[in-house]
């Protein structure tokens, strides 16, 4: 029996999914879900938060978590109450965030769950930016006050993609003070901007393909390209593709990655 690829685990999500999804899901990285968008974002924010000089005393963790709820407040209006096909960290206080907005204007989110430190993209997806590549983890950065995450030059070409689609505005609004808001409508289209679900859909993905210089790796490039130029697009017609239409030489491509 092929053993799981270690890649399966890091990729699974919590929530539940379509059965057809989850052969897609165990033998391709996320390109097809909110999870590629998070890494782009942590690689951002860590990058600009490091590199700016701020005042003595400032906790970049926290300011971290500043621009993580902001991205969530953009999300949850650019979606509404009732959608659900984008989840984000912090799905569950949806309702309590949209309700903040005084005469459709928002401040950026206090809070987004319990505890951010622990159960934030940070806490959980660091580990994953560093076994895939996009970053080294270094502890002993925090004596100097930074972000104890090192990208390397994947990293680094992530978090410029990531950046193409941020608003111009984004990052002053999310660490303004309290008395800052923005409006409705900016906020919706900024979450449009910068929808977590259609990140997959975009050149961004690129540095995801070319994860590493293995067999394993140039087959997962291959298998995603022609995934992409079938049409394929959803998590639902990559499983029936996988499935029904996977034969001749492209087999021994998917059967690469199912026992890597």
């Amino acid at each position: 029996m092929a053993k799981t690829s270690p890649a399966a685990g890091r990729f699974a999500r919590s929530y539940r999914i379509p059965e057809s999804c989850r052969a897609a899901r165990k033998r391709i990285p996320s390109l097809f879900t909110t999870r590629i968008a998070y890494y782009g974002f942590i690689a951002w924010a860590v990058q600009e938060l490091n590199q700016r000089t701020w005042l003595s005393g400032t906790i970049l963790r926290e300011l971290f978590h500043k621009l993580e709820r902001a991205y969530v407040l953009c999300e949850f209006i650019h979606h509404g109450n009732e959608a659900s096909d984008c989840r984000v960290i912090g799905q569950r206080s949806k309702s309590e965030v949209l309700q903040t907005g005084i005469n459709d204007r928002f401040r950026p989110p206090i809070r987004i769950m319990k505890n951010q430190a622990a159960a934030g993209s940070l806490r959980l997806y660091a580990t994953s930016l560093e076994s895939m590549g996009f970053a080294e983890l270094r502890p002993e950065r925090v004596a100097d006050g930074l972000l104890p995450i090192l990208l390397t030059d994947l990293g680094t070409r992530l978090a410029r993609e990531f950046e193409k689609h941020l608003p111009d505005s984004f990052f002053d609004f999310a660490l303004s003070d309290k008395t800052k808001t923005r409006d409705r409508e900016v906020l919706r289209s900024w979450g449009k901007q910068l929808c977590m679900s259609t990140f997959g859909r975009l050149r961004y993905r690129t540095p995801f393909l070319e994860l590493g210089n293995s067999e394993a790796a140039e087959s997962r490039y291959r298998t995603v390209t022609l995934l992409l130029k079938s049409g394929a697009r959803t998590n639902e017609s990559i499983g029936q593709w996988l499935q029904t239409e996977v034969t001749g030489p492209f087999e021994q491509t998917i059967r690469l990655i199912i026992e890597s």
